[in-house]
């Protein structure tokens, strides 16, 4: 089975992380809940695709600069066509600006960390990558997760 190269972004806002929820446009079954992510286009770095399935999925804008590698998982996915295989490279996004906005596929939306073991339909390894993206700390970085305006 070919491998789907993926990223997903951990976004951070005090004591909640961003979410999004699967639309009946999206590929995932409609009402999947995971991080912002998607497949890495063709001639695009995993850290283009994280800068842009951030702003398609959720209206934020951060930069390469305020991404940072947290873990590479490797997972099969139910999606409607059929099982898919991701190799999905995560980040921790530090800064980010602008106002969450729904796509055509996903609406995004701030859970709280110590909720997140509560939401239905949650697709595998979100609840790892965010416990992983915790303890990412960059030079000078501290847990409060700067949004620029």
């Amino acid at each position: 089975m070919k491998k789907v190269q993926s990223i997903g972004v951990v976004v951070f806002n005090g004591d909640a992380v961003l979410l999004v929820r699967s639309g009946p446009t999206a590929s995932h079954f409609e009402g999947k809940n995971g991080l912002p992510s998607g497949k890495v286009e063709r001639d695009e770095t995993n850290e283009e695709a994280a800068v842009r399935e951030l702003s398609e999925e959720t209206g934020l804008i951060t930069s390469i600069e305020d991404l940072h590698p947290i873990k590479t998982f490797t997972a099969t996915i139910e999606q409607k066509q059929g099982p898919v295989t991701f190799v999905w490279h995560t980040f921790l996004c530090t800064k980010y600006e602008g106002t969450l906005s729904s796509s055509k596929e996903t609406t995004p939306y701030w859970v709280k960390i110590g909720e997140l073991s509560k939401i239905k339909n949650l697709l595998p390894n979100i609840e790892t990558a965010v416990e992983l993206a915790k303890s990412v700390t960059p030079s000078g970085f501290t847990t409060r997760f700067a949004r620029m305006h």
